[in-house]
């Protein structure tokens, strides 16, 4: 019985045609560019929009390069906040730990945020001992420590408790990222 072969060819070659004459392919003709597709005012409109949504489905986080303390008490709604952005979790740790415990009557709010590249604060181990008395003697007190500048603000008792606590910070706020006490506390009733 004769076998019959079958064979088959594929290729992904358009098909050569050769030249009857010399038996040369002939070259195939130029393929034509695709026509350029001009788009719509309203498909650019939405393509530059494109990149300003895919950022804020996406936003970076953003952390201050510096040291940052901002430490606010409401008395009214009895809370204190802590906010800002340090490097020791241990100092953010017992900041809070020191003012919920000076403070039981207050809800202490952390938004602290620790990040270990941010530079070390000298007085980070020791601001509480500045806190806790500045709370205790101010009405609706607010620290803040930003760049080197150690802000008070808040109503106290009489001028001693300013001159008192403007001591204390300028010795428990020293170091060598230290420039200025901006002193905005004011006496009662004057």
């Amino acid at each position: 019985m004769p076998c019959l072969g079958l064979v088959m060819l594929v290729s992904c070659d358009a098909p050569v045609k050769t030249d009857p004459k010399t038996e040369a392919p002939t070259p195939a003709p130029p393929a034509e560019a695709p026509p350029v597709q001009t788009p719509t005012v309203v498909e650019a409109i939405q393509e530059t929009e494109k990149p300003a949504e895919a950022a804020a489905e996406d936003p970076a986080p953003s952390l201050p390069l510096s040291p940052y303390l901002d430490v606010l008490e409401n008395e009214a709604e009895k809370t204190i906040t802590i906010s800002g952005a340090i490097s020791s979790q241990y100092q953010a740790r017992d900041l809070y730990e020191g003012l919920s415990r000076n403070f039981p009557e207050m809800e202490v709010i952390r938004e602290l945020k620790v990040d270990a590249q941010i530079p070390e604060v000298a007085w980070g181990n020791r601001v509480i001992d500045l806190l806790a008395p500045f709370i205790q003697t101010t009405e609706d007190a607010h620290f803040r420590y930003d760049k080197g500048v150690t802000l008070l603000a808040g109503t106290v008792g009489n001028k001693a408790h300013i001159r008192t606590l403007s001591e204390m910070t300028a010795s428990i706020m020293e170091g060598p990222d230290a420039r200025d006490i901006a002193n905005k506390l004011k006496v009662k009733g004057e």
